[in-house]
């Protein structure tokens, strides 16, 4: 199926920001962790691939901090202009990922993806692919939602879909019963599958990769007593609104 581009210009609201998001910053921290850990003479040599790379302001905090190959796919053209415009040495390229990852065998020393998985109609070919790109001993950050979160756990008894999950492609409050009025979006963002902690840890796993670090993350729309319950949670990723995933690919 031809995917559907939920970030293009009649549809996008995203404004412009000055900071990462709870999941982009632990994301940005694992990665910043494995770049400083090599031999300082190889670091200006390092390949990043961002998939699903948006407006490029992820790409664009990377490059303040190490001056490597960076390289960002989208598919949504609109994203991918917006982040072109960017005032940064990056490459960028619009790919449909069901097709596969338009890059040699063993090319990237890191792969991050924030957010995408969720979107995809086949993530084993996904995770597949990924594993290939990646030079021996490379590693993946995936940040994605949780199916299970606490609260995704609180409201499903009482006949309410799990907050990530969506049934429409033109509405995503369908499902969400008498929380209709206070789910602040109904624009829906593509989401196909979501997953819990273990599903992308096997995922993961079936595909090559083994894990290295996982981070619990919190719900960026939350605030007040929820917010502070959510970030509580982020000590147990099992639990929490969403998480990130650093796995190493194994030969």
């Amino acid at each position: 199926m031809k995917p559907i581009d939920y970030y293009n210009e009649n549809v996008n609201t995203t404004t412009e920001r000055s900071f990462l998001f709870d999941r982009e910053r632990k994301s940005k921290n694992i990665i910043m962790d494995y770049i400083l850990a090599k031999d300082k003479d190889s670091i200006d040599s390092i390949n990043l691939l961002d998939i699903g790379c948006g407006d490029g302001f992820f790409l664009h905090c990377l490059s303040k901090e190490f001056s490597g190959d960076l390289h960002g796919i989208d598919y949504s053209e609109y994203q991918l202009e917006r982040a072109k415009k960017r005032s940064y040495n990056a490459t960028f390229k619009r790919v449909n990922l069901e097709d596969g990852i338009p890059f040699e065998d063993c090319f990237f020393d890191i792969v991050y993806s924030g957010e995408v998985i969720e979107h995809l109609y086949n993530p084993d070919f996904f995770v597949g692919e990924v594993h290939r790109i990646l030079k021996n001993d490379g590693v993946f950050v995936v940040s994605t939602p949780n199916l299970c979160s606490w609260v995704s756990r609180a409201i499903f008894p009482l006949g309410i879909y799990p907050i990530y999950y969506e049934s429409s492609t033109k509405d995503s409050k369908f499902g969400f019963g008498f929380l209709k009025s206070i789910k602040k979006q109904s624009v829906p963002v593509g989401h196909i599958r979501v997953m819990n902690l273990d599903a992308l840890q096997s995922l993961l796993s079936s595909n090559g990769f083994n894990i290295v670090h996982i981070n619990g993350v919190v719900f960026e729309p939350f605030s007040g007593i929820i917010g502070f319950f959510d970030k509580l949670m982020t000590a147990m990723p099992t639990l929490s609104s969403g998480f990130v995933v650093c796995a190493r690919k194994v030969v």
